[in-house]
C-alpha cells in the first residue's frame, strides 16, 4: 500500500511541477507563485504521514490543473486608480 501512495505522490508532484513550469513560461507569474504557495502550505499543514502527503500533493495538482484552465483575473492598475487619496491638509473627516 505505501508503494501505491508513494507513485500516487511522484506522479502528483512531477505534473504539478510541469504545470508551474508551463504557467512561468507563459509568464504567469502570479498564478505561479499561488500554485507554489498551495503546494507549501498543504504540504506543511500534512506532513505529519504519508497519506497526508499524498492528499497535499494530489490535492495541489488539482489546483493547478484548476487554475491552468481558469487564471485568476487581477487588475492591479485599474485598483489603484479608484483609491481614494487624501493630503495631509484634509482633516474634514476628524
Amino acid at each position: 500500500m505505501d508503494l501505491t501512495l508513494i507513485l500516487i505522490l511522484s506522479f502528483a508532484m512531477i505534473f504539478n511541477f510541469i504545470v508551474i513550469k508551463i504557467k512561468l513560461e507563459k509568464q504567469r507569474y502570479i498564478d505561479a507563485a499561488i500554485d507554489a504557495g498551495v503546494f507549501a502550505l498543504l504540504s506543511y499543514m500534512f506532513m505529519g504521514s504519508l497519506t497526508g502527503i499524498v492528499m497535499a500533493g494530489t490535492s495541489s495538482f488539482l489546483f493547478s490543473i484548476y487554475l491552468l484552465f481558469f487564471p485568476p483575473k487581477f487588475n492591479f492598475e485599474e485598483e489603484n486608480q479608484n483609491i481614494p487619496t487624501m493630503s495631509k491638509q484634509d482633516y474634514s473627516w476628524i
